[in-house]
């Protein structure tokens, strides 16, 4: 078909029709509203020894819809047009034909192939469907939601907050430490208290332990052992007294005791 002529331009025509969908009740998540932050936590023990996790949720509300999802469909149509096309009996005369010559172009070339039998009729119509009467059909769905109403009711979601969380010792006001935290797998669902997944902090008591007697240097111990664990709205404070954290605090004098010594 390579002597059949050159490409012939197409036409291209659109047309949309609406299909209505149901009607159902949602939640849009993209019409949520950030109303604070939840810090949470979990302690752990192990013996004498003990650890908590914290995360900082942010709460949203999530407004409840009436929606109907439409489908709008386009049909689309390519056409070959061949009012006016290149002659195909040679690109070096540059002769313009009208569409009633097509016949008579594919004729001419049939005689100079000389092709036998069927062959014959099998050229003849793909040389003319390569100048007019072939089309292309598409549809293409494209899904329009459609809000209704709202509903007036909500509900609540949460997610990981990227701020940082530290804590402090209300007896050295100022003196902040930070917390080590780790990234685990995405959250999937909006429950506020998730610590398997998402940004989760953690503190242990030997560490915080060892904060607070580096800043007391005469290596005196007050009991109970305030805390406060700081966000940006949210804030918890803790309270240990001797018979939960002594051993702890011992230990910790010991091995400062030696640090001292070596030094």
């Amino acid at each position: 078909m390579t002597g059949c002529g050159t490409k012939v331009p197409t036409k291209t025509e659109i047309k949309t029709k609406t299909f209505k969908g149901d009607v159902k009740k949602v939640y849009l998540i993209d019409k949520s509203e950030k109303i604070g932050e939840r810090l949470i936590y979990s302690k752990y023990s192990d013996g004498n020894y003990f650890s908590f996790q914290f995360k900082l949720r942010e709460q949203f509300r999530i407004p409840e819809v009436i929606m109907r999802e439409d489908i709008a469909r386009k049909y689309i149509t390519k056409k070959k047009q061949a009012t006016m096309v290149h002659n195909p009996l040679g690109e070096g005369t540059a002769s313009i034909f009208a569409m009633g010559m097509i016949e008579a172009w594919c004729l001419a070339e049939l005689a100079a192939k000389v092709l036998p039998g069927k062959q014959k009729n099998i050229y003849l119509d793909k040389c003319k469907k390569r100048y007019v009467g072939s089309k292309t059909i598409k549809t293409e769905d494209e899904v329009v939601k459609k809000i209704l109403k709202f509903t007036g009711k909500y509900k609540f979601g949460y997610q990981d907050s990227s701020e940082k969380i530290l804590y402090e010792f209300p007896r050295y006001p100022g003196q902040t430490f930070q917390m080590k935290y780790m990234n685990n797998k995405k959250c999937m669902n909006n429950k506020l208290e998730e610590f398997n997944c998402g940004k989760t902090y953690y503190l242990r008591a030997k560490s915080f332990i060892n904060n607070y007697l580096s800043l007391n240097k005469d290596r005196k111990v007050d009991y109970p052992i305030n805390l406060n664990v700081i966000t940006n709205n949210d804030n918890q404070t803790f309270s240990f007294e001797e018979n939960e954290i002594q051993f702890i605090v011992l230990e910790n004098l010991r091995k400062l005791k030696l640090q001292d010594q070596l030094n």
